[in-house]
């Protein structure tokens, strides 16, 4: 692969580059501050997510913040296909720190800016 591959990849039909797939955080440390989801209209409250089936989610909103000795994330997550069990689901999460993977190495990412 070459510079001109890079700067008009066959995939990335977009003029800057684009992330195709999924990705994964991993939390290290991780503590529940606040979870709470919706279920068949009530809203249940939860002080761990051991039990929580986080699948079928799909993330909108996920604001970091630095604290002392780590970070605060807060997460907010809807039901991303009609198979999921929860819906509206909120969790405000402390962790050392983290590590995010893009795309498990599944589908094609590009980096066209880099050139």
């Amino acid at each position: 692969m070459d510079a001109k591959d890079i700067a008009s990849p066959p995939l990335n039909t977009y003029a800057k580059a684009y992330q195709t797939g999924n990705g994964i955080i991993t939390f290290l440390k991780p503590q529940i501050l606040s979870c709470s989801y919706e279920t068949e209209n009530k809203v249940v409250t939860l002080t761990d997510v051991e039990s929580l089936d986080l699948e079928n989610l799909e993330v909108l909103k996920f604001q970091e913040r630095k604290v002392q000795n780590g970070y605060i994330a807060d997460i907010y997550m809807i039901q991303a296909t009609r198979k999921g069990k929860y819906d509206n689901v909120c969790i405000e999460l402390k962790y050392q720190s983290s590590v995010i993977e893009f795309n498990e190495w599944v589908n094609c990412s590009w980096f066209a800016d880099l050139i």
